[in-house]
């Protein structure tokens, strides 16, 4: 089964571009860098409550992913291409250069997500 965890103390997200970029889907807490980038077309963001709960959302997630191997297989697939479209240095090179671009009055203003929406699509 192809998932990624993450401790709650590293609050980085480097692991989880790499596990997307990989095949894995991730299971992360929603906190952080992590819960940033983590979206339901590509994987689970398990909210923060108590000990309890957490593990047991974790667990319903691992057993629907153990058993459903077209979700799991469809969130890979949509996963490589999030990265590849979306979180590669060259992916955002071009966004910030069509930005720089229209700030420069050189290029049409970029439509580009309101902050803390992640690029879905259309990145």
């Amino acid at each position: 089964m192809c998932c990624c965890f993450r401790r709650f103390r590293d609050f980085g997200a480097g692991v989880v571009f790499e596990a997307l970029a990989s095949g894995a889907v991730p299971v992360v807490a929603d906190f952080g860098g992590p819960g940033d980038i983590v979206h339901p077309e590509v994987g689970y963001k398990v909210p923060l409550t108590n000990e309890s709960e957490f593990a047991s959302r974790m667990e319903a997630i691992l057993t629907e992913l153990a058993g459903n191997r077209e979700l799991l297989n469809r969130l890979r697939v949509q996963g490589m291409s999030y990265a590849r479209e979306c979180l590669t240095w060259d992916a955002k090179a071009q966004r910030t250069t069509r930005v720089l671009n229209w700030a420069v009055r050189r290029g049409l203003k970029p439509d580009l997500p309101p902050p803390k929406v992640l690029c879905y699509s259309n990145c």
